[in-house]
């Protein structure tokens, strides 16, 4: 098999060699800055279109909430989202609008990666590179002058495909700390009907989200993380996937790997290019795909237009 688990080693050594195996590096011209999102095609857009059965839309966003979410403070600084009301509707505003008119307005201060969001190619390097050879200090203070997440605002509308890997193996969420293999995604697939090809952006459920309603994320939080493994960056290879997004904190799992905590994050963004988008909400989308056994859905998600950021809140649509 392929994809066995046998073939793919725990130790430092494996994931570098595996980077340099399926490094994106130059393919689409040595100013690149979009990685695997080169992959979406007019023509895979326009298949996605055709998908749009019902005119039904879904949400794979998050609420945005004061102070609520799933973001746990870390050195980077991140925090849950602080929203603030700066002008109210219970006294008159600061101008006079005329004939009683009135205004409210707010703001939102947040991290470009808290809630659902898409981390930008120039999120995580090693060896002081990033995705295309870029120099790590090409983000600095002023901000990412390469493979910034605005490069992509125009790119994520294309076909999605959700794996559903809780309804897969006939469970109400996967185990605390399971990693995800590649054949195992390839199974689910089959098992779905659908298949997985170019230009596709990959949605793998894994039941992390299934008990917050209500906003309740303190089982989310403590739980060892449930995601892929890092031997799926090959399959995503193989198959010419444009992106990867989940349901939890990292798209990955926790790490098997001495010495390293983020595996995938390191082939996927800095070698391949890969976008990986993060706590996406699926549960409404899973209950709507094993209603109409349709896994397959014009997928609408494009970053913010932010200038030089690392990273972007978005709120994800599937059409279907």
């Amino acid at each position: 098999m392929k994809y066995d688990p046998s073939n793919y080693g725990d130790e430092i050594a494996d994931v570098l060699a595996m980077g340099e195996r399926l490094r994106n590096w130059r393919r689409w011209g040595v100013d690149d800055q979009k990685g695997t999102a080169n992959l979406i095609k007019p023509e895979h857009r326009v298949h996605a279109a055709s998908l749009v059965k019902r005119g039904a839309v879904i949400s794979l966003a998050l609420p945005i909430r004061n102070g609520e979410g799933p973001t746990t403070p870390v050195p980077a600084g991140r925090f849950n989202p602080i929203h603030t009301i700066t002008v109210t509707g219970d006294k008159r505003g600061p101008f006079d609008m005329g004939a009683t008119t009135d205004f409210t307005d707010d703001i939102i201060t947040m991290g470009l990666q808290t809630t659902t969001h898409w981390d930008g190619l120039c999120h995580v390097y090693y060896q002081d590179l990033l995705y295309n050879g870029f120099p790590a200090s090409s983000v600095d203070r002023f901000g990412a002058h390469k493979n910034a997440i605005g490069e992509l605002a125009t790119d994520f509308v294309a076909r999605g495909v959700l794996l559903d890997m809780p309804r897969f193996k006939g469970v109400h969420a996967l185990e605390p700390g399971y990693a995800i293999r590649p054949h195992e995604l390839l199974e689910c697939a089959e098992k779905e009907n659908v298949t997985l090809g170019e230009g596709d952006m990959l949605l793998v459920r894994t039941g992390s989200m299934v008990d917050v309603a209500g906003n309740n994320w303190d089982g989310f939080n403590s739980r060892p993380r449930i995601g892929v493994h890092y031997s799926t960056a090959e399959l995503l290879h193989d198959l010419g996937i444009a992106s990867i997004s989940s349901d939890n904190n990292a798209v990955e799992t926790g790490s098997t790997v001495k010495g390293v905590s983020n595996p995938f994050h390191m082939v996927a963004l800095r070698d391949m290019g890969v976008s990986l988008g993060e706590f996406w909400y699926l549960e409404d989308l899973a209950d709507d795909c094993a209603n109409d056994g349709v896994y397959e859905f014009m997928l609408v998600a494009p970053p913010l237009r932010v200038v030089e950021g690392a990273g972007s809140p978005v709120n994800p649509l599937a059409i279907k």
